[in-house]
């Protein structure tokens, strides 16, 4: 009896302007969350859509519903809220500066939401912190790792929680620019030893045998990706470089389109068939020396 008194005088204590501004907040929430959850399941059932798809309209639809919330709180406690900020402005001041971190993750979400940098499914690079983009909100976005960076290209099993302030001031590369391929390149040094003219030519033409199952598919996706960014003179077919590095050593460097998420399987499969067919000439070529000599 005493607890329901309490509540009672609580109650009628609240202001009749305070309990309208609760009712329409637990409203406006509860309408949010209803509509927002019939929206998903309708686009789901419109046509089969991909993992990446459905985690995007996820994404999407929990980013605008959070936004269309604090909109529509602010707007009801408006004058609440005017009347607090007029007689704390020292404490704002100071909740500027303690949340810094904060609102820099905040422009950096807006940064690229405007630029439109990147989307989920897209492989990404900020920084040191290379992997595939599954999932990003307001404050942060969660990438599933690739690396070692610039060593191989398989997941790692970890994920990494970026805070949306490193895009305020760090370059994102997106290797995603052909949707599917991108145009890769495989390096490998070389010693004076070996015959450096052979070695351009074979990385060439393996790069043919490798990718000529491929290679229409690939040319098609880049040349369509290179129409949507203005890019001209883009070169689609495997060729090869070499440059010397230091002394007595040289380093090879074939580029060549590759299936996005190959990229590991086609440089082990050129590697490996580079080596192997500069061995066999090394090999070839002592014996023949030999037999010479004899």
């Amino acid at each position: 009896m005493d607890i329901l008194t309490s509540i009672a005088a609580f109650y009628q204590e609240l202001s009749p302007t305070l309990l309208n501004n609760l009712l329409l907040s637990a409203i406006v929430v509860t309408l949010v969350i209803l509509f927002r959850a019939a929206c998903v399941s309708l686009l789901f059932r419109i046509r089969h859509r991909s993992r990446d798809e459905r985690a995007q309209i996820r994404a999407v639809s929990r980013n605008l519903s959070l936004l269309i919330v604090v909109i529509a709180l602010i707007a009801i406690w408006s004058v609440e809220l005017r009347t607090l900020a007029l007689s704390l402005v020292a404490v704002t001041l100071a909740l500027v500066v303690a949340t810094k971190e904060l609102i820099l993750c905040i422009m950096g979400s807006f940064v690229k939401s405007v630029t439109g940098t990147f989307k989920i499914g897209d492989r990404i690079q900020v920084g040191e912190h290379r992997g595939d983009v599954i999932d990003h909100t307001f404050l942060s976005t969660t990438l599933l790792e690739l690396g070692p960076t610039g060593v191989t290209h398989r997941f790692t099993g970890r994920s990494i929680v970026l805070p949306n302030s490193i895009f305020v001031d760090t370059p994102v590369i997106n290797e995603s620019y052909g949707q599917n391929y991108v145009l890769h390149a495989v390096t490998l040094p070389i010693s004076d030893e070996v015959d450096w003219k052979f070695a351009k030519e074979e990385a060439v033409r393996i790069g043919y045998e490798v990718s000529a199952h491929y290679f229409e598919s690939a040319k098609y996706a880049l040349r369509k990706a290179a129409e949507r960014s203005s890019v001209r003179k883009l070169k689609f077919r495997p060729r090869a470089t070499i440059a010397v590095r230091k002394l007595g050593e040289k380093e090879l460097t074939l580029q060549l389109a590759v299936p996005l998420r190959k990229k590991s399987e086609v440089e082990q499969e050129v590697l490996e068939l580079l080596l192997t067919r500069l061995y066999q000439r090394e090999v070839y070529s002592v014996e023949e020396a030999s037999s010479r000599a004899h």
